[in-house]
């Protein structure tokens, strides 16, 4: 059962919205007058201060983004059903958003229907018109919002549902599209936008079909109904490997290694114990807070941990799982391990992993709702990003421990494809194929044999997730080039609170990847906190509002 801690809840009025818009201004009592649901309002609905003026919130008791997505597109679909207005709805299981066709013919009808809806819920409305202009949010009580819905050819409709007793809002952003589409002298139904299906349906494929859509049922057209050639219907998993290096017990171990490690021939090099994928749990929390906001569309998220755990997550969460180290590494490797590439090279031997996964460090955030194809193909295929950066061509004597890895791999893809690697990939969630791996497994059993057994990071290593993964599967003709835009940010930095800021705010920004910089630096791990928590304020399904610190030992399946 989920706890809610009014301490952390008092924290979060106080940081104020996720989402500034829409903005009113004026005062209260002229807020009230111009939206008659605010004089007598329904349980749960209120009035907050926000700012710039006021707002009508409705409260939602375990708020995230998948309710908020699913209750806009109900809200609208029951809207529609109710006044006998019809509609289809433009399956994509792509989006996490609901969008919603309504014939021109039933245009002012539709109006006519949001209008009164809006004297019964605190319905907000932005409208584009032909010219692409876009009109602010406003109340659907808004004159002006309704006369602005009748000219437009799609509108958003939102309510902006809030944690009870606070100001944390999931509004404009998680709204539910409705399109106008228009009937041409042909009888040819076409969109105003283009969606992934089609813009242009004629008479014979307009037959109404009733299906099943994110728990409940929906009235649609056959197009959007059927399996379609591009559409990804295999499940997708994440895997969140994760080491708390606050953590007494986890140091304690550690020192103990090295102390018998630095007494032997070869002392342990520095950059071996560079720390990932560790870090402090609550940035964990948004890491694992933009996943289930962000991609809905993931069936199970995979926590490895050594002998750790975060308060706050709750084990009996649905599409969570907590696996330990030791049981990945104690048939195969050595223990204990300190060196992540033993970790994410024996990460295809998860219990109940997906075939297809993304690998996703603490510190990489997903910016926005992004599409399953944007790291696989529909047919399987897995979609690279690359980097403009390429391998340094640098003494092995002189390479650091990241350039050695990604060189022992492209010297040994050289010898066995006659071309060498040398483009770096961009930084962000990293597709995988388990198959592949357990084919690469069989390969190249040594390297994985090698990687498995050193308990620290070593030049003699090899980066199989990425490098040896990724190009076996270009050579072999199982990945294509993809492109995603991920922005890199270092938390050292003296403006790090608003370049991170300006980073997630950025719409055309897929990804944003944190340096190791905030670990060992508590005022730059302080702003990237606060930054992080007014930019996805909202909990997730997963969380407890724990805040207790990370529990050593105490480990679940």
């Amino acid at each position: 059962m989920r706890r809610t801690s009014s301490r952390l809840l008092g924290k979060l009025t106080a940081r104020g919205a996720a989402h500034r818009t829409p903005e009113p201004a004026g005062d209260l009592d002229r807020f009230v007058a111009a939206n008659p649901i605010a004089r007598h309002p329904p349980a749960g609905v209120r009035v907050v201060q926000v700012r710039g003026g006021w707002q009508l919130v409705q409260d939602v008791p375990d708020l995230d983004t998948r309710d908020a997505y699913r209750r806009n597109r109900d809200l609208v679909v029951e809207l529609c059903e109710r006044a006998g207005i019809a509609y289809f709805a433009l399956i994509d299981p792509a989006e996490a958003s609901g969008r919603i066709a309504v014939a021109d013919a039933d245009w002012a009808r539709f109006a006519d229907a949001v209008a009164e809806a809006g004297l019964r819920a605190p319905l907000y409305l932005e409208s584009w018109a032909g010219d692409a202009r876009r009109t602010p949010a406003a109340t659907s009580a808004d004159p002006d919002a309704r006369a602005a819905l009748l000219a437009a050819h799609r509108v958003l409709v939102f309510v902006q549902y809030a944690l009870p007793d606070s100001t944390i809002r999931l509004g404009r952003p998680y709204g539910c599209v409705i399109e106008r589409w228009t009937l041409d002298a042909d009888g040819v139904l076409r969109a105003p936008i283009a969606n992934r299906i089609t813009q242009a349906i004629g008479p014979a494929g307009r037959a109404p079909v009733v299906v099943e859509d994110r728990g409940r049922t929906v009235t649609t057209l056959p197009a959007f109904a059927e399996p379609n050639a591009l559409t990804i219907d295999f499940p997708i998993d994440v895997v969140v490997p994760w080491i708390d290096d606050t953590d007494p017990a986890w140091l304690a171990r550690r020192a103990r290694h090295l102390a018998g490690a630095d007494s032997g021939a070869d002392p342990v090099p520095r950059d071996a114990l560079v720390p990932a994928p560790i870090g402090d749990p609550s940035l964990l929390r948004y890491t694992l807070r933009s996943v289930a906001h962000h991609l809905p569309w993931v069936r199970t998220v995979h926590l490895v941990t050594d002998g750790q755990f975060p308060a706050w997550l709750d084990p009996s969460a649905a599409g969570v799982r907590v696996t330990e180290v030791t049981a990945l590494l104690e048939p195969r490797g050595a223990l204990p391990t300190f060196n992540p590439e033993a970790v994410r090279s024996s990460l295809h031997h998860l219990d109940g992993l997906a075939d297809h996964y993304l690998i996703i460090d603490p510190g990489t955030m997903i910016n926005r709702p992004l599409p399953p194809d944007l790291f696989f193909h529909a047919n399987g295929l897995l979609k690279l990003g690359f980097d403009r950066a390429t391998l340094p061509l640098v003494d092995a004597a002189a390479a650091p421990i990241d350039v050695a890895v990604r060189r022992n791999v492209a010297d040994l893809l050289e010898q066995a494809f006659g071309r060498r690697p040398s483009q770096a990939f961009a930084p962000g969630p990293i597709p995988q194929r388990r198959d592949l791996l357990l084919e690469l497994q069989g390969r190249f059993p040594e390297l994985f044999k090698h990687n498995w057994c050193s308990q620290v990071r070593t030049a003699a290593g090899y980066e199989i997730t990425s490098w040896l993964h990724h190009y076996y599967a270009h050579f072999t003709g199982r990945a294509a080039p993809g492109r995603i835009r991920a922005e890199f940010v270092e938390p050292t930095r003296d403006n790090v609170r608003a370049r991170l800021r300006n980073v997630l705010r950025d719409r055309a920004v897929a990804v944003t990847t944190l340096g190791n910089g905030a670990y060992g630096d508590p005022a730059a791990a302080a702003a990237v906190r606060t930054t992080l928590s007014r930019w996805l304020p909202a909990p997730a399904r997963h969380e407890l509002y724990a805040e207790q610190p990370v529990t050593p030992g105490r480990t679940w399946n």
